[in-house]
């Protein structure tokens, strides 16, 4: 991972107490469009489980054993709100 994936990922997550990040609504943990794209940007080569239970944030794969549910962001994502969803 990115050192710009990495501090971004960190922002996102600590998005529902900055509100620099989010829409000022981020009790629901909105993220600006803007960010989100920024975000999918920077991580677009890191390795995400797409079995992963829908509440399980940062579903990253392991890099030594990643396995056949394991794919790029870049080829899973479509677009940069269903990056921050899957996220």
């Amino acid at each position: 991972m990115s050192d710009l994936c990495y501090h971004l990922t960190s922002r996102a997550f600590c998005s529902a107490c900055d509100a620099d990040i989010g829409t000022g609504q981020n009790a629901g943990g909105h993220l600006c469009p803007g960010f989100c794209d920024e975000w999918m940007t920077a991580c677009d080569d890191i390795w995400i489980d797409i079995s992963a239970h829908p509440d399980s944030k940062m579903p990253l794969c392991n890099s030594q054993s990643k396995d056949e549910n394991c794919v790029h962001v870049k080829d899973h994502a479509t677009s940069p709100q269903e990056f921050c969803q899957a996220m």
